[in-house]
Parts: structure tokens; sequence; C-alpha cells
């Protein structure tokens, strides 16, 4: 039963009330919980459909029905009126359907911003990364070019790790992202979540991008040294 109607009933969790329909037997039901949303519900009483239909002796029947239908606004509203006829007319509930609308929009604008957040900071987390890893190889790198090793040369064999690196790395994790993916959905949604390759492709693309961004400072002190000061040690 609603908050509002068990107010104006005087009624509890666990005290029966009377159905009297006109013209027909009363019915007993019990109370088995009071329920509050804030909207039109909190004046029902809320009974299985079933029970419903023996009271008032309309086997099969329905007068109103509502349900969550995901989907573009107005498309629903296309489908809605194509299905309406004489005995059924089929409405979307504009207020609701924008307002859950709005809602994840908002939702996938805050998604895109922490993403954009993580991705800031995974490229710092790269740039400090790779400038510790270079700088330590430095000595490596001055020997290379000792002994015939061109800047190109060195280019190639610094970019061609990297390069390798992020595809191993991004591709683990867009895989490990998507299967935990899954596990949040069914325990936080009961739902599951839908592979897309281009999904995997675009992680990919993202992540070199980003790599090799934040790779460019330590690249380019890699490939600058001073060789004699290097080498007379």
């Amino acid at each position: 039963i609603g908050q509002d109607l068990a107010k104006l009933l005087g009624v509890k969790v666990g005290e029966s009330i009377e159905i009297t329909p006109r013209g027909k037997t009363p019915t007993k039901v019990k109370i088995k919980g009071i329920v509050y949303d804030g909207g039109k519900e909190d004046g029902l009483l809320i009974i299985s459909l079933e029970l419903v239909q023996r009271i008032f002796d309309l086997p099969n029947s329905l007068n109103y029905a509502e349900a969550i239908v995901g989907g573009n606004y107005d498309e629903i509203k296309q489908i809605s009126q194509n299905l309406s006829d004489e005995s059924v007319i089929f409405e979307p509930v504009s207020k609701i359907s924008k307002a859950q609308g709005a809602i994840l929009d908002k939702i996938k604008l805050l998604m895109l911003l922490i993403g954009l957040v993580i991705l800031f900071i995974t490229s710092v987390c790269i740039n400090t990364s790779l400038s510790s890893i270079l700088f330590a190889r430095i000595k490596e790198f001055a020997l290379v070019r000792a002994i015939g090793a061109s800047k190109n040369d060195l280019l190639k064999m610094i970019l061609a790790e990297i390069l390798t690196l992020c595809i191993i790395g991004s591709l683990f994790g867009a895989l490990l992202g998507y299967f935990l993916a899954i596990v949040l959905g069914h325990l936080i949604f009961s739902s599951g979540v839908d592979f897309r390759f281009i999904g995997l492709i675009c992680a990919v693309i993202l992540s070199l991008v980003f790599a090799f961004g934040a790779s460019y400072y330590p690249i380019k002190r890699a490939l600058n040294p001073d060789l004699a000061n290097l080498l007379r040690e």
C-alpha cells in the first residue's frame, strides 16, 4: 500500500483491509508492505493482477499498464502511434522519458570527463616512466650511436619498443576492462555488456596516440645526449 493511502486508512503492515466493488462480494487483503516513491503510487493499493481480475470479475482484462522501454523518444512515440487502435492506446510518458534521457546524457558526460582525466593521469605516468627508463639507458644509446647508428636508427628502435609495449598493454587493458564491465554490469545492473570490436580498435588507437604524445619529451632527450662526456665514462 502507498504511504499516503496507508495514513488515510490508518492501516499498518500485517493488518487486513476489505475491498468491496459495487454490487460484488467483499475481498480481504493483507498489507505486506508500505511503499513511498514521491509519485502517484503513494496513494494506491498495489495487488496482483490475477487478484484484481478475480475481484472485479474481469478475466484477462487490463485497464492501464506501464512499461519501461529503452530507445530514442521520437522512435518510441512513432511506434506507439503505429500500435494504437480503437481498443488499445499506446502513449509514451514524455515527462519520465525526457527526464531519463537528460540523466543518461549527464552520466555520459560525466563518464567522458572521468575518461579524459584518467587519460591525462596515464599520460603523466607514461612520461615519468619512459623518462626514467630512457635516461637509465642513455649510455647504451650513446654507444649505439658511436658504433655507427644514426639518430633515425635509434629513433626507430625506441619507437618499435614503445609501439610493442603500447599495443600489448592497450589490448590487455581493453579486454580486462570488458570482462570487468561484465562483472560490474551483473552485480550492479543485473545486465550484460555487448562486445564491440570497434570499441577495442578505438581503445588501442587512443592509447597509442596518448602514449606517443607522452613519449615525445623523453625520446627527444634520449636522442640528443652529450656523446663525448658519456663515452668518456
